[in-house]
């Protein structure tokens, strides 16, 4: 990964090479975080694809990756660790929500109550990826919206498409469940243990 974005500053600095060091780290690092997503959801796709669950997967992929844009929570050290975890969510994802049955009523509720929980301890941020005491509220409400955008997109699609609602149900169990531990983390950060 490292090559690929070295040659492109190459190439980059030969055309225009009027960059302070600060705006060079910050492009460094853009390229690096583009590189390694697209990297992973090309892998992911490729798996999805061999287990013949690519629609799904994509949707899955999708509706997780806007909540974690959000609402943050866990992110792991290193990228083959990311992409381990990765894809096995997305797999074990998909396979679960063929499984479930909720009824509506129980959908909605699961919403309600994921939402509850993402506005109260929500947004959680990393060490890589601090989030600005400015910008908590900003998150808070775009995760409360996506959420609102999730139980709507489940309310229209239910009865045609119960899989894709199962599928955006499961984004949102599994969000709230991976911002519990930096809960714990960042709140022993604050209180110096």
């Amino acid at each position: 990964m490292e090559l690929v974005i070295n040659k492109i500053f190459e190439f980059m600095e030969k055309k225009d090479g009027n960059w302070s060091e600060i705006e060079k780290m910050k492009m460094r690092l853009g390229f690096q975080i583009l590189f390694h997503n697209f990297f992973m959801v090309s892998i992911i796709i490729m798996v999805a694809q061999f287990c013949g669950i690519v629609e799904e997967s994509v949707i899955l992929l999708i509706g997780y990756g806007a909540l974690k844009l959000t609402a943050g929570g866990v992110h792991l050290k290193n990228s083959l660790s990311c992409l381990l975890a990765t894809s096995i969510f997305i797999i074990i994802g998909v396979k679960i929500s063929t499984c479930l049955n909720f009824t509506i009523w129980e959908m909605s509720l699961l919403y309600i109550i994921c939402a509850f929980i993402l506005w109260i301890i929500g947004p959680q941020g990393t060490d890589n990826n601090p989030i600005l005491n400015k910008n908590y509220n900003k998150l808070r409400v775009r995760t409360v919206i996506i959420l609102g955008i999730y139980l709507l997109i489940t309310l229209y699609v239910y009865s045609t498409k119960k899989y894709l609602s199962n599928l955006l149900l499961v984004a949102t169990i599994f969000e709230t469940a991976s911002i519990l531990p930096n809960v714990y983390r960042n709140a022993n950060k604050r209180t110096g243990r």
